[in-house]
C-alpha cells in the first residue's frame, strides 16, 4: 500500500471520529470546526492521491499531454517552447478538484465528463469551500461559528464527495 493511500485512510478515519464526536455533542462549536477542517484536509489529500495515480500509471505520457503532466506534476507549462518548467505552479481549490478527478477517471478508463461538477451538490460543495475559508481566516468572531442552515451545507457538501467523487472513483 503507497503512502498516499495511506494517507487518505488517515485523513478519512480523522473526519469519521470527528463526526462521531459531533454526534454524540451536538452544537459543539469546536467540534463543528474541527469537522468542517478535517473534512477539508480529506479532500485535500484525496486530491494530492489522486494525482500520485495518475502520474504513477504506467502510460502516463501517453494518456497526459504536456499540458496535463505540467498540472498533475504542479509544475508551470510554457507553452510556446512546450516545456514542462521547473517552477512549481499550485491550482486553485475548484480547479484543483475538478483536475484532480478527472485525471484519475482518464487514468482508469472512466468518462471525466460523466463526473458531477455541475448542479446543486457542486454548488454546495464550492459553498461549503467558503465557509472552510471563513473558518481557516476569520475576520470577526462570527466567523467562528455556524448556523444549523450553514452546518447543513458542510454537511451535502460531504454527501456529494463521497457519492460523487469516492464512489464512482475510489472503488
Amino acid at each position: 500500500m503507497t503512502n498516499y493511500i495511506k494517507l487518505v485512510e488517515k485523513l478519512d478515519s480523522d473526519l469519521e471520529a470527528v463526526g462521531k464526536l459531533l454526534l454524540h455533542n451536538q452544537r459543539n462549536s469546536a467540534l463543528e470546526n474541527a469537522y468542517v477542517r478535517t473534512f477539508f484536509s480529506t479532500v485535500e489529500g484525496c486530491m494530492y492521491a489522486f494525482r500520485q495515480e495518475a502520474i504513477a500509471h504506467k502510460d502516463f505520457e501517453t494518456i497526459f499531454d504536456l499540458a496535463e503532466q505540467a498540472k498533475l506534476k504542479e509544475r508551470k507549462f510554457d507553452k510556446v517552447r512546450q516545456v514542462i518548467k521547473k517552477e512549481s505552479n499550485h491550482l486553485r481549490f475548484k480547479e484543483s478538484v475538478k483536475f484532480s478527478c478527472k485525471c484519475l477517471a482518464k487514468s482508469r478508463g472512466i468518462e471525466p465528463k460523466d463526473l458531477g461538477f455541475v448542479g446543486v451538490g457542486w454548488d454546495n460543495f464550492l459553498a461549503a469551500n467558503d465557509i472552510r475559508d471563513q473558518l481557516t481566516h476569520p475576520k470577526q468572531i462570527e466567523d467562528l461559528t455556524l448556523d444549523v442552515q450553514t452546518f447543513e451545507i458542510i454537511i451535502k457538501a460531504k454527501v456529494w464527495f463521497k457519492e460523487q467523487v469516492l464512489q464512482r472513483l475510489v472503488v
